[in-house]
């Protein structure tokens, strides 16, 4: 009389699961963290664009986050700035162009992406300052601030928070299934205007308890109707004689902006410790192509560690 297979079967499945680094159901990643928890991350960005006007340049960044928590809400993350480095097309003193050289206080969600700062005051002047370290005149920063009133806060937050975000994008997330799962998303329009409405879709690509160890990508792109509607609704911000010719350009403009991103997070703090995005928009505009690239490379300490 043979054995049963059966026990053998669950015995190899059981094995098999215990060394596997694969998604699992209903796993959630929060962020843990010690109030005044502290660490750095290295964010390298490679800048590519293809058209009549192509150019490229690599910097690399280096910053000091500190967290802390408050008791009306997530908490509070104050970053420094280390350093900045030019890798290649562009001047050592242009680098600097590239970042804030302030200490910036943020108020932060439970995921520790940036809503707000706390000086804004410094922050905006800080701006200012790089946009006339950067060949700006104080009659062109007048100009723009009274046609864009929002420009500078926007810029700021910009240059300040954007590693922060490209951070916590994947932090903080539940999965409730082994199911991918997906949200709205805003992203900044290049043509001016307000900000475009994308959908995203996030997936846990893997959970490894043993090596403390999960993976998360996402991915986003924006809708062809929330373009329409958002350089329509810049159209109407112009003053009434311009909105005609602006209306006729706007039937030669496509544009598309697709993001990935891929995430390896520590479990036992929440924290993308290394992140590698791809951005990529495509403006057409008639006969016009451009083409922009934004490469990010993360690497993110865990707290105590230099």
């Amino acid at each position: 009389m043979k054995a049963p297979v059966w026990p053998l079967i669950w015995a190899l499945i059981w094995a098999l699961s215990l060394g596997a680094a694969a998604p699992a159901l209903g796993q959630s990643l929060p962020i843990r963290l010690e109030d005044g928890a502290s660490w750095t991350f290295v964010a390298r960005h490679d800048h590519e664009v293809d058209g009549a006007e192509a150019r490229r340049f690599s910097v690399t960044t280096a910053k000091r986050l500190t967290w802390h928590g408050a008791a009306d809400g997530p908490g509070r993350i104050r970053m420094e700035p280390i350093s900045v480095t030019a890798n290649a097309g562009l001047r050592p003193e242009a680098a600097s162009a590239q970042t804030l050289d302030i200490p910036i206080e943020f108020d932060v969600d439970r995921s520790l992406a940036p809503n707000g700062v706390r000086n804004p005051a410094e922050l905006r002047a800080a701006t200012a300052a790089l946009f006339l370290r950067s060949g700006g005149s104080a009659e062109e920063m007048q100009r723009m601030t009274s046609e864009h009133p929002e420009v500078v806060d926007r810029t700021a937050m910009s240059l300040a928070g954007r590693e922060l975000g490209l951070l916590a994008r994947a932090q903080g997330v539940r999965f409730k299934s082994d199911l991918p799962i997906y949200d709205e998303d805003e992203v900044p329009n290049p043509l001016g205007g307000p900000p475009i409405r994308s959908r995203i879709t996030y997936a846990l690509e893997a959970f490894d308890a043993a090596a403390g160890r999960a993976v998360v990508v996402w991915r986003a792109g924006v809708e062809p109707q929330a373009v329409r509607d958002s350089l329509m609704e810049a159209v109407g911000r112009l003053p009434a004689d311009r909105q005609p010719q602006a209306e006729a350009r706007l039937a030669s403009v496509r544009l598309d902006d697709d993001r990935s991103c891929r995430n390896e997070i520590d479990i036992a703090t929440g924290l993308a410790l290394k992140v590698a995005c791809v951005t990529k928009v495509t403006v057409v505009t008639g006969e016009t192509t451009v083409v922009t690239t934004d490469r990010w490379t993360i690497d993110q300490t865990l707290p105590g560690k230099p």
